[in-house]
């Protein structure tokens, strides 16, 4: 039996994922969790990363129940293995509240970003972790932050989800991340100046978001989001055309990565209703 070399491994899983192939990387996935369990690798740092990855896939195709259970055999795993405190045991948390955020469990979202914080902390205290583990110690604070701040724009508390996103767009914008996680910090705040009806403020960031996912060799998950949130400021100020060509392109990039899934559900109703109130339909905010 072949024995699966991580490099090797994440190399063709990208392949699959950029071909838009994704039951056949789903596919890959699961046979390569059942090879590494009848070698006896469920404590390696593959069957972890292999894990990470599926759990992560099913999150983005909206197969949230899936996804929540993976993370969960994750989990229990690393802390198996002894890992509780670590930088990649905080991720597992991060991940899970994500999760637990898109299929409405606030509470246990909250509950899990609070793990992950603390397991954060930990990891802070240990005088062995080199500068490079320190700058992912950030960024993964910064991305507990910026995930924090849109479960408080979940339950309506704007002005709590600003101050959450600014301070984790602060921790990125000082070097900590790639440009990739400052335009998705970026776009929230947009977003989140949109919500307080602060429209200038929001197409300022939404605007430096997109300038820097444009300007990206290749293309990204995230830059779906800001193209919606592009296609919603459009709207408000009347400019339907501009509305419609943002929202098509959201739903080529969402697609192309996740297929249809809940996102892009929500921005073809909001396309649909651009084209309504296009041909004479009621303006409302989409």
């Amino acid at each position: 039996m072949t024995t699966l070399v991580l490099e090797e491994w994440i190399k063709e899983l990208d392949s699959l994922l950029a071909a838009g192939d994704r039951s056949s990387a789903e596919r890959f996935m699961l046979e390569s969790l059942t090879q590494l369990e009848e070698q006896g690798r469920e404590q390696s740092g593959m069957y972890l990363t292999v894990l990470n990855e599926l759990a992560s896939f099913y999150r983005g195709i909206s197969r949230f129940e899936e996804s929540e259970q993976i993370f969960r055999r994750l989990q229990l795993a690393m802390e198996e293995g002894g890992q509780t405190g670590s930088l990649p045991y905080a991720t597992v948390h991060i991940n899970l509240a994500g999760c637990y955020r898109l299929m409405g469990k606030v509470e246990r979202a909250f509950e899990h970003y609070d793990l992950a914080k603390t397991a954060l902390t930990e990891a802070g205290l240990d005088p062995a972790i080199s500068d490079a583990g320190r700058d992912r110690l950030r960024y993964l604070m910064a991305s507990t932050l910026n995930n924090t701040s849109l479960l408080y724009c979940d339950l309506g508390q704007f002005e709590t989800a600003l101050e959450y996103a600014e301070q984790a767009a602060g921790l990125i914008d000082d070097g900590v991340g790639d440009e990739h996680e400052l335009a998705t910090s970026l776009n929230n705040i947009a977003s989140i100046h949109m919500k307080l009806e602060r429209f200038d403020e929001a197409d300022t960031a939404n605007r430096r978001a997109l300038e820097i996912f444009t300007g990206m060799p290749r293309r990204n998950v995230h830059h779906a989001a800001a193209l919606s949130t592009f296609a919603a400021l459009r709207f408000k100020e009347g400019d339907y055309e501009g509305a419609e060509a943002a929202y098509e392109q959201a739903l080529s990039l969402t697609e192309y990565f996740f297929g249809r899934n809940v996102d892009y559900e929500a921005a073809l109703r909001d396309l649909a209703h651009v084209r309504a109130t296009r041909d004479g339909g009621q303006h409302r905010h989409p």
